[in-house]
C-alpha cells in the first residue's frame, strides 16, 4: 500500500493521536476519514452552488414527486 508522509507540529501530532486512540482508530484511518469527509462536503457544496446558479432549476415538493411516481397514497 502506498504511503504518504505529513509534516505536523508536535502539538498536532498529539491531538491526532489522542483523537485516534479515543475513537479506537489508527492515525492513518483518522486522517483518511477526515480527508474524505472534507472532500464529500466540498463536493456537496459545489453541486449545491451549481444548482443555485442554474436559472432554469425546477424544484418539486415531496407530494408532487409522489404523484409523478404514482405513489401519492404512500406519503400521506
Amino acid at each position: 500500500m502506498p504511503m504518504i508522509t505529513l509534516q505536523v507540529t508536535d502539538e498536532e501530532k498529539e491531538i491526532i493521536e489522542n483523537y485516534a486512540k479515543s475513537h479506537d482508530m489508527g492515525v492513518s484511518e483518522v486522517l483518511v476519514e477526515a480527508f474524505f469527509e472534507k472532500l464529500e462536503v466540498a463536493y456537496g457544496l459545489k453541486v449545491f452552488e451549481e444548482f443555485e446558479a442554474d436559472p432554469d432549476k425546477t424544484t418539486y415538493s415531496p407530494k408532487e414527486v409522489a404523484k409523478m411516481l404514482g405513489i401519492e397514497n404512500e406519503t400521506e
